[in-house]
């Protein structure tokens, strides 16, 4: 599994403009002390939404996610909070937010996986 920052720095290099507030809340949500990839894993399986991060972790396409099923994996709380990191209203956050996600987490997860596993001869799917 890659660090987002690394993932993020990759991204930030192009022509994309409207990842540049998001940074920041990406690295809390995914990476901080508030946060990691598997515990996000963990609200879209509570929010019944693990197919769609499913397919953001696996190869193939991304499946989008519309800004109100991500603000309910979030709750108002952390969407208040990641908003007013990013300096961003809560629903353009939201939009943006949805938007870069999920390559956030496909280039974060290569091998198709959100851990390293603990038996690296162990195929996982």
């Amino acid at each position: 599994m890659r660090l987002v920052h690394e993932v993020l720095r990759e991204m930030d290099g192009g022509d994309d403009r409207d990842l540049l507030p998001l940074g920041a809340a990406i690295e809390d949500l995914l990476g901080g002390p508030r946060g990691t990839l598997a515990d996000l894993a963990d609200r879209f399986t509570q929010a019944r939404l693990g197919a769609i991060m499913a397919s953001w972790i696996h190869d193939g396409p991304n499946q989008p996610i519309q800004p109100d099923e991500l603000a309910r994996v979030l709750g108002a709380e952390r969407v208040r909070d990641l908003a007013t990191l990013t300096g961003l209203p809560e629903d353009a956050f939201l939009r943006q937010m949805a938007l870069h996600l999920p390559r956030v987490i496909d280039g974060m997860t290569p091998e198709g996986y959100v851990t390293e596993p603990e038996n690296p001869d162990r195929l996982t799917n």
